[in-house]
């Protein structure tokens, strides 16, 4: 089980608010591979309650039957002003893509991140990492650490219709 990446604000943001900053992000981000959208539905905790959205592939990305919840991010409402969500998983590629999609989405409404796994909270940086592969790049400078062609390996597992968005082809 994962921890969970808070997104705080002052600003009072209502779901269709959220749900249209979202898309936004999306439509600047990476409008062909992925779309956001509310599914109040997915959570009866009374905790989370107040709203519910998924960032996930979009239809065609992967092939019919395949399982893609690895690639989708769930984003709960806690409170007017506070939204949260678990880590994607599958691996650098998530991390890249969760951290490029918070820190966008944090500069829409002014919003701080926190995260139940470190402490303080901080402003993200959107565009610090502009591609996955600069992400390999400064995530892992020292490459003796490493064995020779793994960030290839790393890389090769990218599905083929995430490579462009992700700034490797």
């Amino acid at each position: 089980m994962g921890n969970i990446a808070f997104k705080s604000s002052r600003r009072k943001v209502t779901d269709q608010q959220f749900l249209t900053m979202l898309q936004t992000v999306i439509s600047d981000f990476c409008p062909n591979e992925y779309e956001a959208i509310a599914e109040h539905e997915i959570v009866n905790s009374k905790q989370v309650s107040n709203g519910a959205w998924v960032v996930k592939p979009k239809s065609g990305i992967f092939p019919e039957n395949e399982h893609t919840y690895a690639y989708e991010i769930y984003i709960f409402r806690y409170s007017n002003g506070k939204f949260g969500n678990k880590h994607i998983r599958c691996g650098d590629w998530g991390y890249w893509f969760t951290y490029e999609l918070e820190s966008r989405l944090c500069q829409k409404f002014g919003a701080i991140l926190s995260d139940e796994g470190v402490s303080g909270s901080w402003k993200d940086e959107p565009g610090k990492y502009p591609t996955f592969k600069f992400y390999l790049d400064e995530r892992y400078d020292d490459p003796s650490y490493y064995p020779v062609g793994w960030k290839e390996k790393l890389i090769s597992k990218v599905p083929e219709k995430l490579k462009l968005m992700s700034g490797i082809s």
